[in-house]
């Protein structure tokens, strides 16, 4: 008999080589290449689904807020849009933003003229028919007045 690992003649049932010293008893090994196990990495922040709630919660927001503030800025800048002119024969009230209107209220039916300081200068024309038309936040009130009441008594 043959030794597997050195080719030598060796006795027949011999549990070790003399000549390279390897015991024969051994069962043959099938050697396989190991291939590295892959573990699982796992990675930590946001998922697709959280991001996409996310990006729904801030543009739902967005929206929200924007639709909450533009009745502020309307009334804001509808303040800012009102115009009123004393003529000889009669009061106009040209107001709007994007659509102008204007009231024409002839001397002739003016009632009373009277002014309001309750958080602006309003100015209260009652005529003799109609409810006061009340004008808000009027500059130099005091002056218009007396100007209406002038030219009413003419």
């Amino acid at each position: 008999m043959k030794c597997p690992y050195c080719a030598e003649d060796i006795k027949e049932g011999a549990k070790k080589c003399r000549f390279c010293g390897e015991f024969l008893d051994k069962k043959e090994e099938v050697k396989e290449e190991k291939v590295p196990e892959l573990k699982e990495i796992k990675v930590y922040g946001a998922s697709t689904p959280y991001l996409v709630i996310m990006w729904i919660f801030w543009i739902l927001l967005t929206l929200f807020t924007v639709v909450l503030w533009i009745p502020f800025i309307c009334i804001a800048i509808s303040y800012h849009c009102k115009k009123l002119e004393v003529h000889n024969d009669r009061v106009i009230f040209k107001h709007g933003v994007f659509v102008k209107k204007s009231e024409e209220i002839p001397y002739k039916k003016i009632n009373s003229v009277d002014t309001s300081k309750f958080m602006f200068d309003d100015l209260i024309l009652r005529t003799w028919n109609d409810k006061p038309t009340i004008f808000k936040n009027i500059s130099r009130c005091s002056e218009v007045e007396a100007l209406i009441k002038e030219r009413i008594n003419r």
